[in-house]
């Protein structure tokens, strides 16, 4: 077979071949997130990274932490990150991204508490508690499951950089009968360099 290496095309009896190059190789992302935390807006910086292999698909991991806390309440995740490009030798395309991990939340919520130790008598040989003037605020922290599935748009901005968006979903799971009010819509938009 000839081959003009200047161009990257062969020949052969079967006919033209195309030789490409495969380029493969690390890629960090710093990325921000929109989504909803009990109810309330809450904004998540973080970032991905991993290797990417034939410039299509990326293996790697992620962490993102809340960066606006309302009313003490916070978030924080990360995991495993698998992400599959289409086009992305084109000026723009789509693709795919999954986060797989753990991740902690601390919440709040008005409780009504009963003192146990300030007790009167109710009637002869038994005792009723006295309720506290209330309700309390309280904060408690949470360890919970994490699945979240994103599609992504991107353009190239250049040979090694793309600006990326993206919508998904955080699905939660063993986060103690509290996993409603840490689930919902991620917004996203990044920087894979």
């Amino acid at each position: 077979k000839e081959c003009d290496w200047s161009s990257d095309v062969c020949s052969s009896d079967l006919g033209p071949m195309t030789i490409e190059r495969v380029e493969s190789g690390f890629v960090i992302a710093p990325e921000m997130r929109f989504t909803a935390l009990d109810d309330h807006a809450a904004r998540l910086a973080g970032l991905y990274g991993g290797w990417m292999i034939d410039n299509t698909f990326l293996i790697g991991g992620a962490g993102y932490w809340m960066t606006n806390k309302a009313d003490g309440d916070d978030i924080g995740y990360g995991g495993v990150v698998l992400q599959y490009t289409h086009g992305a030798d084109r000026r723009a395309g789509i693709g795919g991204r999954g986060l797989l991990g753990f991740g902690r939340a601390t919440l709040s919520d008005d409780v009504m508490t009963l003192n146990p130790l300030a007790l009167q008598p109710a009637r002869r040989g038994s005792f009723a508690p006295l309720p506290y003037p209330g309700p309390y605020r309280v904060r408690y922290s949470v360890d919970f499951l994490v699945f979240e599935p994103q599609v992504n748009g991107f353009v190239n901005l250049g040979r090694n950089v793309r600006l990326t968006g993206g919508v998904g979903y955080r699905l939660i799971g063993d986060a103690h009968r509290v996993e409603d009010r840490l689930r919902g819509a991620v917004g996203s938009i990044g920087v894979e360099i």
